[in-house]
């Protein structure tokens, strides 16, 4: 199918443009032809009688035929382009050939045959014929200019006293126009079958450069294309995503400031390391690569973005398969000690008469024993998180339901508000994954809201970001918030600011995300409130 449809592109391209030569030859010729009637008129009426041979034998036919070949030229050439194109219009500019061949072949008896020197003007007729119509048609122009050459010649020189022969030169100039005709249709076979492999070579080079834009338009990977001057040539989607461009012309624009910067100090220390940066507040961590384009004379600059935490989802399969032969091996060595520490302290409590010192010190014991228990299954859990097998999710049904879940696990009361958008949000993310990224969130959020406040409350917030970057879920509690210098720490493993954590919960939600695409952060709301934003990627962006 697809070699019939490129043959029948190649066949239909080659004919269009063959009718556009055509009508280009048929308008100059049309000109010529009007020209040479003029001339010729002219010519005629300001001739020298005693020298010049236009109407010598006969003056009258000479005038009729020079003033009805100009009416006609004028006629045919303001001819519509559209009957050209037509097969009547073909057989119509033949026959018009024909007549040139015929009247030229009359004006030139009318003054005196093949001495008057109008008959080397028979050569362009027949030249015209051979360049647009195949072998057998102008094999037979040349072969009626000829036959009429000669006999207007023999005519001549019956009708005419003392008239000269020239019957070798005629038939010589019959065989030069032979020889044009050959000549033209070898050559014009040449020319063609070049134009056909240009047009061939033509769609194939069009068609790879259309296979590359929608491969480049296509791909997770932003690609821009900088001048000298830091103007943007040319961008794909993703990199109008990633740079906040909300209007579809993005050519001779400026970058962002910073890809500015991140340029900037690429040209200086091309050596250094890339860092990631934000468009926004709210866009995802992007990191740029730069690299030269030669582009003829020019030479561009090509930048490379990249979504930082798809980057780092494709190594999250890798630590999360280190980390789970870590486990395995020290799951064993430590939990079994670890059970026979609490298995003894358990005993040691159901002595009678403790002194109070041995208990305290007991309920330590116990107290750490169920922490590092806890690390250890926090840990386990994590290492046996595969590569996510994501689904398609309403995102605003799904935290309705979520929310009755929530407030069904707890023994008191629960207060989550769930605030969605009229328009449905899909997101691509596993369904269990979620549930344990949430809930974790959710905990931490109701806990510390219970302390700060009295009740339990959390509040989720579904958007979708301004520019079509993603969708954004907002876990809001009324705690205190994340104090600044530990903002940049809090999702750090075991990193913790209670006595009584394991300083992986975090950790473990923001590593849940990485696997499923996603970005887990901590901000403020306007009205001073502490949240978790989590910037889901758009569910319809995937790398084929």
């Amino acid at each position: 199918m697809a070699a019939w449809y490129a043959n029948y592109f190649l066949q239909f391209t080659g004919e269009t443009a063959s009718r556009q030569q055509n009508r280009g030859v048929i308008t100059v010729y049309n000109l010529y032809r009007l020209v040479l009637a003029l001339i010729l008129f002219i010519s005629y009426q300001y001739r020298n009688t005693d020298t010049s041979p236009l109407g010598s034998v006969d003056a009258e036919l000479f005038d009729r035929l020079v003033i009805s070949y100009g009416i006609f030229n004028l006629v045919t050439l303001l001819m519509p382009a559209r009957l050209q194109e037509t097969i009547n219009g073909q057989l119509y500019f033949a026959s018009i050939i024909l007549a040139d061949i015929l009247v030229l072949v009359m004006l030139c008896y009318a003054s005196g045959g093949y001495s008057s020197g109008i008959t080397p003007l028979l050569i362009l007729p027949v030249a015209t014929g051979s360049l647009l119509f195949g072998i057998w048609l102008s094999t037979f122009f040349a072969a009626v200019a000829s036959i009429a050459l000669i006999y207007g010649e023999f005519y001549h020189f019956l009708t005419t006293p003392q008239a000269e022969e020239y019957y070798v030169q005629a038939g010589l100039l019959g065989l030069l126009l032979f020889i044009i005709a050959l000549s033209i249709q070898t050559v014009g076979a040449r020319i063609r079958e070049k134009d056909l492999i240009n047009r061939r070579q033509a769609i194939s080079i069009q068609a790879l450069q259309q296979i590359n834009e929608q491969i480049i338009q296509r791909m997770q990977t932003g690609i821009v294309v900088l001048d000298q001057e830091e103007k943007i040539l040319h961008c794909n989607d993703a990199a109008r995503n990633f740079l906040a461009m909300t209007s579809a012309e993005t050519t001779n624009l400026a970058v962002p400031n910073v890809l500015h910067d991140q340029l900037q100090s690429w040209l200086h220390h091309p050596e250094n390391h890339l860092v990631k940066f934000r468009v926004s507040n709210h866009s995802p961590e992007l990191q740029a690569n730069f690299t030269y384009l030669q582009t003829g004379n020019s030479v561009n600059i090509l930048v490379f973005l990249e979504n930082y935490s798809e980057l780092s989802s494709r190594a999250q399969h890798l630590k999360l398969m280190s980390l789970g032969r870590l486990t395995a091996s020290i799951a064993h060595e430590i939990r079994n000690p670890l059970g026979a520490i609490s298995h003894a302290a358990q005993l040691l409590s159901e002595s009678p008469k403790l002194p109070p010192e041995e208990v305290r010190l007991l309920s330590i014991i116990n107290t750490h024993s169920k922490r590092m228990n806890e690390i250890i299954q926090n840990v386990l859990e994590l290492s046996r998180n595969k590569a996510a097998e994501t689904e398609k999710i309403e995102l605003g049904v799904w935290l309705q339901r979520f929310a009755e879940r929530l407030k069904a696990a707890y023994k008191y009361p629960v207060h989550c508000q769930v605030t969605v958008p009229s328009v449905p949000l899909w997101i691509q993310f596993n369904p269990g994954q979620l549930e344990q990224l949430l809930t974790n969130l959710c905990d931490n959020g109701l806990r510390y809201s219970q302390k700060s406040t009295g009740e339990a409350t959390i509040t989720l917030e579904l958007g979708q970001h301004p520019a079509n970057l993603g969708i954004l879920l907002d876990v809001i509690d009324e705690g205190p918030g994340v104090a600044d210098q530990d903002a940049e720490q809090i999702f750090e493993p075991f990193f913790t600011t209670e006595n009584s954590g394991t300083g992986l919960g975090l950790f473990i939600c923001k590593e849940l995300c990485e696997a499923n695409r996603a970005q887990l952060y901590f901000e403020r709301t306007a009205d001073g409130r502490s949240a978790f934003r989590l910037n889901f990627g758009h569910p319809d962006r995937q790398l084929f």
